[in-house]
């Protein structure tokens, strides 16, 4: 009979392997992970709102999904990490309340004053872009400095093509060449209004404040024209010829914010999005669930535990003591937060810090072990699902034969880089736990097959 600490164990026992693997080393995510493209006004609506509620101050993701118990009564299902930071509530309240009234004034047929601007926004648009980037605009600069501005430094600059003498090139490299010069003129005045655009960006976000409304409403357009100024032939360059640290992906992350207002104020006006003005709020502390994480790394205990497995044990142990154990060699950070005791071999989360429950996690227990609405349902992340959040969704799924399901079109959902550690619920069914052991033993097996080949 599996326990959570088994899954403990397994996760320790995957953390170098998952660490390192993408889509490509035999990971596949089951039907409880669908593609971005799979979605509708509805779930659109969900993962904007989940992104503005990630951004909220004290909050660092967010996951959120909405059941209906009967018609016409809606709940919404909110669940932010690590806990939920003083006013969240209320603040979700507003935002729903914002929504609504651009929503309504679209269904009344209240249109702004335009005065030949396609940009003006109506009073209720206002409203809802204020709430929101002075709330979120504090979250969305500390992140933005803290992963540094290199690759908008990369777009201010316009960098040209280093020379090269003719004679160092192969015919490809030359023809590669001739195409970013060729693309490079046809592009010019594109390339150069985004600069223009990237600039006001920097020197935006390196103040504490944006300033009276007039500052924030210029701000929100700004980092809308950027994304639209990355689109098409542009972004195609980018992708090709100039290197961004981390791609063109981190630059539109730094946007998460304005983007997902514009998303919401876009879905305010969707004629087929059903949208319950009185549902219910729910919010669920994550710090509930908590509990440490602890699992002993041998080869002698985990065969006691798991069963001889072929040896499987002396390859885990080895790659586990290069990259999670040894300060200095390898990736240690695979491991996170989490601390070694290298005489007792067990790894640990830190004493009086239990781990978090992963809020898509908690929102899926909750739901499970509550009976509210049907066990079915989408669960919209903030960030990337991880590996285990996958298979426990998995697992639940086939347990109690339920229908939850996440999405992302991002192949490092099969990571476990930034999550360690991750701990199943206690209040987890017998079952699930089972079947969930029973996922990772065989990802595991999988993925050593896969590093023993290369």
């Amino acid at each position: 009979m599996a326990s959570t600490a088994d899954i403990d164990a397994l996760i320790a026992a995957l953390l170098s392997y998952v660490f390192q693997s993408f889509y490509n080393d035999g990971l596949h995510a089951d039907t409880s992970l669908e593609p971005a493209g799979n979605h509708t006004p509805s779930l659109s609506l969900l993962d904007s709102f989940a992104v503005l509620l990630a951004h909220h101050p004290g909050c660092d993701a967010v996951a959120a999904t909405a059941q209906t118990h009967q018609p016409g009564q809606t709940s919404i299902y909110i669940c932010p990490s690590p806990s939920i930071p003083p006013g969240f509530h209320d603040n979700v309240k507003q935002w729903v309340s914002l929504f609504s009234a651009m929503r309504k004034n679209f269904t009344e047929g209240v249109q702004p004053e335009r005065d030949g601007d396609e940009s003006a926004f109506s009073e209720s648009e206002k409203r809802f872009i204020l709430f929101s980037l002075r709330l979120c605009y504090p979250t969305m600069r500390h992140r933005a400095m803290r992963r540094g501005l290199r690759a908008w430094n990369r777009l201010i600059e316009e960098p040209e093509p280093e020379p090269v003498a003719d004679s160092e090139l192969d015919e490809w490299e030359r023809e590669s060449m001739e195409e970013e010069g060729r693309l490079r003129a046809e592009l010019a005045d594109d390339l150069r209004h985004l600069s223009e655009l990237a600039q006001s960006f920097v020197e935006c976000v390196s103040r504490e404040s944006l300033g009276d409304d007039g500052d924030v409403l210029r701000f929100y357009a700004l980092c809308v024209s950027i994304r639209d100024a990355m689109q098409g032939p542009v972004l195609e360059f980018l992708n090709e010829y100039v290197y961004l640290a981390w791609g063109t992906d981190m630059v539109l992350k730094h946007l998460r914010v304005p983007l997902a207002v514009s998303s919401l104020i876009a879905l305010s006006r969707a004629p087929k999005l059903h949208f319950d003005d009185q549902c219910s709020i729910v919010v669920l502390d994550p710090s509930l669930g908590s509990r440490p994480f602890s699992a002993t790394m041998s080869e002698e205990h985990l065969a006691a535990r798991f069963g001889e497995m072929y040896g499987l044990w002396e390859d885990v142990m080895c790659q586990f003591n290069k990259l999670a154990v040894v300060k200095g060699t390898g990736k240690p950070e695979c491991r996170g937060d989490l601390q070694w005791n290298a005489q007792e071999r067990v790894l640990s989360s830190p004493a009086g810090r239990p781990a978090i429950i992963h809020p898509e996690v908690m929102l899926i227990q909750h739901l499970v072990d509550h009976n509210e609405g049907e066990k079915k349902g989408y669960i919209a992340c903030s960030e990337v699902p991880c590996y285990a959040s996958v298979r426990y969704a998995g697992a639940v799924n086939t347990a109690l034969e339920a229908g939850f399901t996440m999405r992302t079109d991002d192949p490092n959902w099969c990571r476990l880089e930034s999550v360690a550690p991750w701990v199943m619920p206690d209040a987890a069914g017998q079952e699930v736990v089972d079947v969930m052991k029973e996922a990772l033993l065989q990802d595991l097996d999988v993925l050593v097959q896969e590093w023993l080949r290369m």
